[in-house]
């Protein structure tokens, strides 16, 4: 009996990062005793086919699915008939993907009543990027990554229960980077880029254990855990290998490291309220003290025409800090009367970076010499809110938010300007918002409402944040028998005229979704659009030009963005299962030139950058499962990706891709 759930959990090398295309329906196998146990299985085993045209890079970033026999999905299930197993009751396996697909993924239960619980998670993706837009393809990354966590509760239903736990985080494989020149020494050319291999190694892992003691009205929950990351790997020269960019500067020598190590003990405690009363709460404490150890070595040599010796550049980073956070929330909910309900919510969290990170660049002409000492940021919320039912359909309620935040740095010395701050620096912030809305109930199938926040902060701390914002949102759904139709509406908007850099962020979005079931389940259609806009728009500082002139240039991007979903479900006898969809999404962008006087896209002329990304992307697909047998069902699905953008000339991909299966249940 058992040698079956554990060959299939040997065979897992698995994960998923996005839905499989096209599977077949989840065909489960017929119920069947064997011994003391219950068993059902399916296994979705058959063909994967994949055909491209256009950028293929831009394919295997997005879709990357190739051809080739593959395990698709399958699943099976053992429980014992009785609940009387001395050593497992229940095993649960399901898996997709297995067999080469990027993207897979297997889950395993197991457990026993009153005794133990076991839960794992092992996923796997393998993603490749080198898009043309970055560096002329000078980045880029072939990597896989594997996830993976087990956990295991002791008691899981009794009132004291334990709780131990381990997560594992992989991230390997080459790669391409590139670095930035400065002609701080007289042999680089500051319009090239140093160009490097890289070999990724990164893993992390978290060790955890805590429990859950369930006391007379109170249920309290502790755990410890520790987390170790670690990131290593070897950085070469890549400059003589040949390339689709022109200025790649040429090197005698290039040679980088990063290595970066961190431990971070983690403790999370949390008290709540177990029963419904008039006077409820729950609260949350959590601690992370941790230590970072990090290093950058760049060496360069580099051939100089103006000096018989070659020029040459030494750059070390070391950075070597504690790193403390903490934070926490209590909430008080009272229930005064029926139709009242008040809460309370008080929180903090407090950040602290205590150490020195270093900087050292050793140049044949200039060195230089940087220190950074300490960061800190506090911040204190409050929220109170009040929900009141003032009729059988209508509902009120009310929030008040405010929150205040400090940080505070400092540096050290700096060297050849010998400039020192011996004080920190602090910079202090605080949100006010108030937010209403309205709860509708016309009819048992009508719901609606309204919301509506308004909010003010005195002191951002980045350009970026929110200074006078105001968001709105709407919801309205209808159902009737089988048929459900719902839209809504939300509006977000802030403006931060600050100095220099005045930020303007405007988002609307609304849209509405449909679905219908015929009475006897025969058919099912589903249908969505969404559509939404946004405006950004914010200063630049280009300090970097030497005829900068303190007028102010702006930078602008805009977004018109489509969706349209629509999906149809018919069984037209009880061996055929048919499947269609559609999917559109599209990016008009929208030219806001005539908005903007002087504006032009993809210039700095009269102090105007226009930053739009018209694209569309479109997908059919259809699947057909035929029922054999009792026990075997065949499959057939394909699925296109047409996806084009038209930012700086046209490039896109189309891609055909399908599978053929059979599904045996046994």
């Amino acid at each position: 009996m058992m040698r079956v759930p554990l060959a299939l959990a040997a065979l897992s090398c698995v994960a998923a990062a996005q839905e499989p295309v096209v599977y077949s329906r989840d065909v489960a196998g017929p119920l069947r005793e064997a011994g003391q146990y219950a068993v059902s299985s399916a296994f979705d085993f058959g063909y994967r086919f994949a055909s491209t045209g256009g950028s293929q890079d831009l394919y295997r970033a997005s879709v990357n699915f190739g051809n080739g026999l593959r395990l698709l999905q399958g699943r099976l299930r053992l429980h014992s008939s009785d609940g009387q197993r001395p050593a497992l009751d229940e095993l649960s396996i399901r898996f997709s993907g297995l067999g080469g697909d990027p993207y897979q993924v297997l889950s395993v239960r197991a457990g026993r009543n009153g005794l133990y619980r076991y839960d794992m998670q092992h996923r796997l993706v393998r993603y490749h990027n080198r898009l043309p837009a970055l560096w002329s393809g000078e980045h880029g990354l072939t990597v896989q990554r594997v996830m993976q966590s087990h956990e295991i509760t002791l008691f899981p239903d009794s009132d004291f229960s334990l709780l131990l736990g381990l997560d594992r985080n992989t991230r390997t494989g080459p790669g391409f980077g590139s670095v930035g020149t400065t002609d701080n020494f007289g042999v680089l050319d500051a319009r090239s880029f140093l160009r490097y291999q890289a070999d990724l190694r990164q893993a992390s892992r978290q060790y955890r254990a805590g429990f859950t003691a369930r006391l007379p009205g109170l249920a309290l929950t502790a755990t410890h855990a520790v987390d170790l990351y670690r990131e290593e790997g070897a950085q070469t020269d890549a400059s003589k290998l040949p390339s689709a960019a022109a200025n790649v500067q040429p090197v005698d020598r290039f040679a980088r490291s990063e290595p970066f190590h961190g431990r971070t003990p983690i403790t999370t405690v949390a008290l709540r309220a177990s029963e419904d009363r008039p006077i409820g709460f729950h609260s949350r404490f959590v601690y992370a003290g941790g230590t970072r150890n990090s290093t950058l070595m760049d060496s360069v040599s580099v051939p100089s025409s103006a000096t018989a010796a070659a020029g040459f550049r030494e750059a070390l980073i070391v950075g070597d800090a504690d790193r403390e956070q903490a934070s926490g929330e209590a909430a008080l909910v009272l229930l005064p009367a029926a139709r009242l309900t008040i809460t309370n919510t008080t929180a903090f969290h407090n950040t602290r970076i205590d150490g020195s990170a270093s900087y050292v660049e050793l140049g044949f002409y200039r060195d230089e010499y940087l220190r950074f000492d300490h960061l800190g940021i506090r911040r204190l919320s409050n929220a109170a809110e009040v929900s009141y039912r003032a009729a059988r359909s209508v509902s009120l309620f009310g929030a008040y938010r405010l929150s205040a935040r400090r940080a505070r740095s400092s540096d050290a010395l700096r060297y050849p300007d010998f400039g020192f701050a011996s004080e920190l620096s602090a910079v202090d912030n605080s949100v006010r918002s108030g937010t209403g809305g309205v709860r509708w109930l016309p009819g048992r199938n009508v719901r609606a409402s309204f919301d509506v926040e308004v909010g003010r902060a005195d002191r951002p701390l980045a350009a970026t944040s929110e200074r006078r914002f105001r968001n709105q949102a709407a919801r309205f759904s209808w159902r009737r028998r089988q048929l459900t139709l719902s839209g809504y509406f939300k509006s977000r908007v802030n403006d931060h005229p600050a100095e220099l850099l005045a930020y303007s962020a405007t988002s609307r979005s609304q849209g509405g979704h449909g679905s219908w079931a015929s009475p006897n389940g025969g058919l099912v259609l589903d249908g969505s659009y969404n559509w939404v806009k946004t405006d950004v728009t914010t200063g630049i500082l280009n300090l970097f030009d030497a005829g900068f002139q303190p007028e102010p240039l702006r930078s602008v991007y805009v977004a018109s963005i489509h969706s349209l979903n629509f999906a149809i479900r018919s069984t037209p006898t009880s061996n055929v299962t048919l499947h269609a969809g559609y999917n559109l999404t599209t990016d008009t962008g929208g030219d806001e030139r005539a908005r903007i006087p002087g504006g032009s896209s993809f210039s700095l002329q009269d102090g105007i950058l226009m930053t739009r990304l018209p694209m569309s992307y479109h997908s059919p697909q259809a699947r057909i499962s035929l029922q054999l047998r009792q026990r075997l069902a065949w499959n057939v699905g394909w699925q296109y990706y047409g996806y084009a953008e038209s930012i700086a000339g046209l490039r896109g991909f189309r891609s055909h891709v399908g599978y053929t299966s059979f599904t045996i249940g046994f």
